[in-house]
């Protein structure tokens, strides 16, 4: 009978205390990893437009919706709108709030890009 009390113990504890936590890590990882992705995908279409042009305001306004804040500034600080010079750099800033399993989680990232072309 011992053995069968220290077996549901040990079945509630882990239940109980790993479960959760590796639920947490989890969605943690899942969130942030697609974020990265995001945001590399990001990067990619703002230097085949060249800018922030239509499409890139499109992909903006469905992460929005989502949670997910894209900024799009040059290297004084200034918002960035339309199709840029060669050579002008865009840096942009991704901010994504998500629940996490305790509390709201969330995550900055930021990345830039170089114009090559028009």
């Amino acid at each position: 009978m011992g053995e069968l009390k220290g077996l549901c113990i040990s079945v509630l504890l882990f239940a109980v205390l790993f479960v959760p936590s590796m639920l947490n890590i989890w969605i943690n990882h899942f969130q942030s990893s697609q974020l990265l992705n995001v945001s590399t995908e990001v990067q990619k279409l703002v230097a085949e437009e060249g800018g922030v042009t239509s499409p890139v305001k499109e992909v903006q306004n469905k992460l929005n919706k989502q949670g997910a804040t894209v900024k799009f500034l040059d290297k004084n600080g200034n918002n960035i709108d339309g199709k840029q010079k060669v050579g002008t750099q865009i840096n942009i800033y991704y901010s994504l709030t998500y629940p996490g399993m305790y509390k709201q989680n969330t995550i900055n990232t930021a990345n830039s890009v170089i114009v090559n072309r028009r």
